[in-house]
């Protein structure tokens, strides 16, 4: 009966598909409960919920990223522009207009174009531009075009907020979402690229600056992890936004000369024979940059930040207090007799500035920080040995020695927090000096944003 080889294999196949079916009906009920657990903020249902997942035979910790993107978290949206408003606080609110794909399905995550416009343009004009950048592509990307957004030094946690949103909005891949810009769109991109590298897969800059004050150069080893494709024309003569009011290719020229001394992964492409018009990224540099996917877990990270909503990078999260202010103006503000209010805001900004650093030595991680009363050390797949003891040292104080678990609780409820289905957290160590660190759970809160000025 067996004997047949074309018989055996046949068996042999529909046994197979017998058993993903099984497989696959099984996991329907942990995608169900994945979904509940979005849907409640109960945290004693939270955990409910987790036991029985985690109780199902079917269930694959390895298969946790695959049933968030599997879950029904997502609408079904008609092709074309949609308007979301962004609740930045209790009195603002930002319009933002994705154009959503021919044949987009909620049911898989699509990457991501952020678009911010130039001065004088709006969201209309964000999304044709990143129709010309990606061309026949287009209708596998998302594009999402903030009208009316501030700048950084006045606005630093719009960023976060408005990704968030849209994350909650579109089925977004986390590992591939590119900011870009014109002019003073490719000026914030460079901000965005430097001050919240580790939202971005990469940032295309074009006929912008980099300048968010006197001690730029801090911050450009933000961007070790974080590509960046900047592209100008050499005639281009309006200034950016540094306060010496060089011009824009000037600039460009100056920093790229910095970033090859730092070794940083920035492209540069200065078109001989352009000023500040038509200036378009090279199809030979853009489609590889398209091809990238955001990094997870570097080795060594090393994040300057003048917020405390910008002072997340990676792996490392410095924790906010209620009280803090979201606000470029700091208070109280020292204005010297004679001094410009904007220089007097940089100085105290420069006073503020914090850094966040760390180092994963096989099971030893190690860490330091300034202006940062209280860390949290997230950890995920491929940074530690789960099997071995861990280590972690503050400021060369040991805070920590002890294996640590995987949380299914941990990670949905991060998942949930910050909408990035695709590089998981697993579990986190909250760091204050040389205090023993705190083990994160799911019931652990964490503040967003701060307070509104």
């Amino acid at each position: 009966m067996f004997r047949n080889p074309m018989r055996i294999c046949l068996l042999a196949f529909l046994l197979l598909v017998c058993l993903l079916s099984l497989v696959a009906a099984d996991e329907q009920h942990i995608i169900a409960d994945v979904k509940a657990f979005f849907e409640t903020q109960n945290v004693t249902r939270q955990a409910e919920l987790v036991r029985r997942i985690k109780a199902d035979p079917a269930y694959r910790r390895a298969r946790v990223g695959e049933y968030l993107h599997r879950a029904p978290l997502f609408d079904d949206l008609e092709p074309g522009h949609k308007r979301i408003d962004v609740a930045l606080s209790e009195s603002r609110k930002l319009p933002v207009t994705l154009r959503i794909p021919k044949g987009y399905s909620p049911s898989r995550p699509y990457p991501l174009l952020y678009v911010l416009h130039c001065s004088g343009c709006d969201a209309q004009w964000s999304i044709r531009f990143g129709e010309r950048l990606l061309r026949d592509k287009v209708d596998k990307y998302v594009i999402a075009a903030p009208a009316g957004y501030g700048p950084q030094d006045f606005y630093p946690c719009e960023t976060s907020a408005i990704l968030r949103t849209i994350k909650k909005s579109v089925h977004i891949d986390s590992d591939r979402v590119w900011v870009t810009g014109y002019s003073a769109g490719g000026c914030s991109s460079w901000a965005l690229a430097v001050l919240q590298p580790d939202e971005f897969t990469a940032a295309i800059p074009v006929a912008g600056s980099l300048y968010i004050g006197p001690q730029t150069p801090a911050f450009l080893a933000n961007m070790a992890h974080t590509y960046v494709l900047n592209v100008w024309g050499a005639k281009d003569n309006l200034p950016g936004w540094d306060a010496d009011k060089v011009g824009i290719a000037e600039s460009n020229r100056q920093l790229r000369a910095e970033v090859q001394r730092l070794g940083l992964p920035v492209d540069s492409h200065e078109y001989p024979n352009l000023g500040h018009g038509g200036v378009m990224p090279p199809r030979e540099l853009l489609m590889p940059a398209l091809k990238r996917r955001r990094e997870h877990h570097p080795q060594q990270v090393h994040h300057t930040f003048q917020h405390p909503c910008q002072a997340k990078a990676y792996w490392l999260e410095r924790n906010m207090k209620q009280g803090e202010l979201a606000s470029r103006r700091p208070a109280p503000l020292d204005q010297r007799p004679g001094e410009n209010v904007n220089r007097a805001i940089e100085r105290a900004l420069d006073s503020q500035r914090g850094v966040l650093r760390g180092v994963i030595e096989e099971q030893t991680i190690r860490i330091d920080a300034k202006n940062a009363e209280e860390i949290t050390v997230w950890i995920g797949d491929g940074m530690i040995d789960w099997q071995k003891p861990v280590r972690v040292l503050m400021d060369d104080h040991e805070v920590f020695n002890d294996t640590i678990e995987p949380d299914l609780s941990v990670c949905l409820t991060q998942a949930a927090r910050t909408r990035d289905f695709d590089r998981l957290r697993w579990a986190g160590l909250i760091v204050r000096a040389a205090a023993p660190a705190e083990l994160v759970t799911g019931a652990t809160t964490v503040q967003e944003t701060p307070d509104e000025d």
